[in-house]
């Protein structure tokens, strides 16, 4: 007696979800500037499974590059791995093409110089009768403050802003008073929010497990599955 095939399913998990239409529109997010947070909603996944996404793919590129050897022979991809390896190197082009822009604009807006407008008019000249064409071009002032913006990121420890301090005391500057109570309130108080804490990290970590617990490709149908701590 002949059993009958069943027919090939299709693939499930992560690798079918990053299919090739979600990293085209990925990377072409990122090349605009888009940041992560807003980019992953638009492709139908959350942010934490477009990090995870770019977390394997950098992770085989790390691996790769700590294999390779003093010859420049670089081990294989792994099959199950390529995928995010293509998207990690693709996406992280794209968004150094969009700091590169961004950055170039601010140089621009800090140098001005640039025309911002252009208006032509033609007017009889009264003297000669001719038909005159005036064309007049309003030019962008330097802006000194695009300079500063990137002087406060890119050398900090000179230019950054110094972090204010804030000090918390009694009436007239004095310490703090508080009574035993108090004491006991707020360890009662740090205690419950340990506990809630212990109770958030206990869930992820199930929902981790959770690709051991199930087995095979349908453990990767979890995703898209978040626990958010307030």
């Amino acid at each position: 007696m002949s059993r009958k095939r069943r027919p090939a399913q299709p693939a499930t998990g992560m690798r079918h979800l990053l299919s090739e239409d979600r990293h085209a529109k990925l990377v072409e997010l990122s090349k605009a500037g888009i940041p992560a947070l807003l980019a992953a909603p638009q492709v139908g996944v959350t942010t934490r499974t477009f990090d995870r996404w770019l977390a394997r793919g950098r992770a085989e590129e790390d691996r790769i590059l700590d294999e390779t050897t003093d010859d420049g022979d670089e081990p294989p991809v792994r099959d199950s791995e390529e995928p995010y390896l293509l998207l990690w190197r693709d996406v992280d082009a794209a968004r150094a093409t969009a700091a590169t822009r961004n950055v170039l604009q601010l140089q621009r807006v800090a140098t001005g110089g640039y025309v911002t407008k252009e208006t032509t008019r033609q007017f009889r000249d009264p003297a000669s009768g001719k038909l005159v064409t005036e064309t007049v071009k309003d030019i962008a002032s330097p802006d000194w403050k695009a300079n500063a913006w990137m002087l406060e990121r890119q050398v900090r420890d000179h230019f950054g802003r110094a972090t204010e301090q804030v000090e918390v005391s009694g009436p007239g500057g004095g310490p703090i008073e508080y009574a035993p109570r108090d004491a006991d309130a707020l360890a009662t108080k740090l205690a419950d929010n340990l506990a809630a804490i212990a109770s958030v990290q206990a869930t992820r970590r199930a929902l981790e497990a959770s690709p051991a617990v199930l087995g095979g490709d349908e453990a990767e149908d979890v995703v898209d599955a978040e626990v958010i701590a307030f």
